[in-house]
């Protein structure tokens, strides 16, 4: 045999040494224990029900009132208060093979036995447990499994601490806050992370076998979604320096562009580019109107100089062949429709009265007026356009510098997450060093979030795991016995009911019965009576 371990029964040869479950020790125990008319009996042995409780030791096990170290069948010294009646000294046979404890055992001593093989901790691996959602009692019967899950709670907060630092990253390129705010803020992210990925890594306790897999599955997959969240302000703040260089000269090129494409739609002469390649980029030029409309309109008087011009040759000409023929009859030409007479005659009148009587109808004299003063005005609009287009060009560089100061303003701001990422993405064009080296750091920070569970995973199933699975079962078949008393007792106490409704009912019905049979005795009395009387 051999001593009895932390509480336990003696093990038998061949039993494994190892601690159980105090649910399982408690269970065996109380198995063990049952009630008898002499007392308890504990482990099949009867016990007097007012001999003293055994004495427990953690450094051996008491027999007779004699103490033996574990694992050693000689007695370690003679205890100072002997176990009361006579006192035998055990032969060597007889510790081959005791029979139990010789001491009652009272079931409020067994259940109230401590069970636990080690001191429960106090530290700050207490704490850091409790992160991972460590139930202490179960960890108590395996000490040497606290380490581990002290690891794996700084591994969550870790985590945490790193979520929480990317926010704050992410928040200082977003918003302008108080910096006490934004600490706030990372604070409590990382508190959230930390909750989830402990809930993530608590409910995988008591988890083993195959499904093992399938169930870390889902939760390294949530894992691998909230690091590639979590990664990306960490890989833009690593890479800073190069990506807000890049950002300045992207801004520095974008603003360039916008002034060039103001320029050419916005030219000195007004006159716009066809198309609708300036579609935006039209500005509002005050200060009058544009060279384009007085463009226009110097146009138009030159248009109307060139019809009066054309108009008044045309008419010159006529006259010139009127006048020229009242000519040639005056002075007495000769030949086909002239009169041949020299001086003034008939004929030589009527020709001057029709080139006069031209002059006046073809208003020749009016249009040479109208020709001077067209020539007046264009020399005017001339000198108003060379002013406009001065004064215009002035104002079209004056809109351009302004509309260059505003989108300098508005570039100019605090750079954001995306104009971070934009850069990044145009270095790892360029580079493919920058290519690699940002998904290295962005697939390292995804693991640093998936660790818990990777942890958790990679470490395999730990004895605390056998023991909260085994208390999960050893729970479930309590709540399955309970409900199945609890159906026993509802049978049982509704068998009493309808028992008692059976007697009510019965006792009802004789007394129905014995009321009817009153009555006909009644009426058969009552009808003696009348006969009687009949008779009489």
């Amino acid at each position: 045999m051999t001593p009895p371990a932390d509480g336990n029964e003696p093990l038998r040869s061949g039993e494994d040494p190892a601690p159980r479950g105090p649910d399982d020790s408690l269970a065996a125990m109380v198995n063990g224990a049952s009630r008898t008319a002499e007392g308890i009996q504990v482990n099949g042995h009867p016990h007097v029900p007012d001999a003293p409780p055994p004495d427990f030791s953690r450094d051996g096990w008491l027999r007779d009132g004699r103490l033996f170290d574990r694992g050693s069948r000689e007695p370690a010294g003679e205890m100072s208060e002997p176990a009361a009646g006579p006192q035998e000294t055990p032969e060597p046979d007889d510790l081959d093979e005791p029979s139990g404890f010789d001491t009652m055992l009272t079931r409020e001593q067994v259940l109230g036995e401590r069970l636990a093989p080690s001191e429960p901790s106090h530290g700050l691996g207490r704490w850091l447990r409790v992160i991972a959602g460590v139930d202490e009692s179960i960890l108590d019967w395996v000490p040497e499994e606290r380490a581990r899950y002290t690891r794996l709670g700084a591994i969550i907060m870790n985590t945490g601490l790193l979520a929480g630092l990317s926010l704050i990253t992410a928040l200082s390129h977003v918003v302008q806050a108080p910096i006490v705010a934004v600490l706030f803020v990372g604070l409590f992210w990382a508190f959230m992370v930390m909750s989830f990925d402990g809930w993530l890594i608590a409910s995988t306790h008591g988890v083993i076998g195959a499904m093992k897999i399938w169930y870390f599955l889902p939760r390294i997959v949530v894992s691998i979604l909230l690091g590639a969240v979590i990664a990306e302000p960490l890989v833009l703040w690593a890479f800073a320096p190069a990506v807000n260089r890049n950002v300045q000269e992207n801004r520095a090129s974008t603003l360039a562009a916008f002034v060039t494409e103001w320029t050419r739609c916005n030219p000195p002469s007004g006159i716009q580019p066809a198309g609708a390649a300036c579609t935006g980029y039209i500005l509002n030029i005050p200060g009058g109107d544009s060279p384009a409309i007085a463009q226009q309109h110097l146009a138009g008087l030159e248009a109307q100089r060139t019809v009066i011009t054309n108009r008044i040759a045309a008419n010159n000409g006529q006259l010139d062949q009127k006048e020229n023929l009242a000519r040639d009859e005056c002075n007495g030409r000769k030949g086909a429709g002239f009169s041949g007479v020299v001086g003034q005659g008939p004929n030589c009148d009527r020709d001057r009265a029709e080139a006069d009587q031209f002059r006046q109808e073809s208003r020749l004299d009016q249009d040479q007026n109208a020709l001077s003063g067209l020539d007046a005005q264009i020399v005017t609009a001339n000198n108003q356009l060379q002013t406009i287009t001065d004064n215009y060009g002035n104002n079209v560089a004056n809109a351009i510098a302004q509309a260059k100061a505003s989108k300098q303003a508005e570039l100019d701001g605090t750079i954001g997450l995306l104009e971070q990422s934009a850069a990044l993405g145009r270095l790892s064009a360029h580079s493919g060093f920058v290519l690699a080296a940002q998904w290295m750091l962005r697939l390292l920070l995804i693991a640093l979030d998936c660790l818990p569970a990777l942890a958790k995973l990679i470490g395999g199933t730990t004895s605390y795991d056998r023991l909260v699975n085994a208390r999960l079962q050893l729970r479930k078949r309590m709540h399955a016995r309970n409900v199945e008393s609890i159906e026993h007792r509802y049978a049982h106490q509704q068998r009493v009911v309808d028992e008692i409704l059976n007697d009510e009912v019965r006792a009802g019905r004789a007394r129905q019965r014995a009321a009817q049979r009153a009555e006909i005795e009644n009426l058969v009395e009552e009808f003696r009576a009348r006969r009687r009387a009949v008779s009489e």
